[in-house]
């Protein structure tokens, strides 16, 4: 049993492996921000490459940016979740492991999937940004999410039953 926060909820969600994998990185810290970047030497700053405004962490960019935030808004708001949204300053774990707490066990298992895929789908649009120079609007990275779930609903049922649970609400 590990001791990492949210660790066995992780291993519970049912996602792509690369997603599941991605989101192992992002609970131990381990992806290439700028903060990592720098502690390696790699770079002599840690702001955020695309706020410029604090240091660039997994958390920042997954859940604690405004346009981090504004995508998750706009990806609870079609589930009627809105009021789950990531408050600014909380880390990506903490407002999972808590803001799950306030679903049903049977919505539970679809929010866990859309959480890693949303934030597979976030961690995606920084690289396009950093590498490729290319931005999508917060409307199209929402999108993108949801395109990502309508290709995972076949083999994870509990997806679709997180959207018919807040269609019939």
């Amino acid at each position: 049993m590990t001791s990492l926060r949210g660790a066995q909820e992780r291993w519970k969600a049912r996602a792509p492996p690369k997603c599941k994998f991605f989101f192992w990185l992002l609970l131990h810290d381990r992806l290439w921000t700028g903060a990592r970047r720098m502690r390696h030497g790699l770079q002599d700053h840690d702001k955020c490459s695309l706020c410029d405004q604090e240091q660039e962490t997994a958390h920042h960019l997954v859940a604690g940016r405004v346009f981090a935030r504004e995508v998750w808004y706009r990806v609870l708001a079609t589930l009627e979740l809105a009021h789950l949204s990531p408050p600014p300053g909380t880390s990506v774990v903490d407002w999972w492991l808590q803001s799950r707490l306030r679903l049903g066990q049977q919505r539970r298992r679809g929010y866990d999937s859309l959480l890693i895929l949303g934030a597979w789908c976030l961690w995606k649009e920084c690289n396009r940004r950093v590498f490729d120079n290319v931005r999508q609007t917060a409307v199209a990275v929402t999108n993108a999410i949801h395109e990502e779930v309508d290709r995972c609903q076949a083999g994870y049922s509990h997806l679709a039953a997180l959207w018919a649970s807040s269609a019939s609400a």
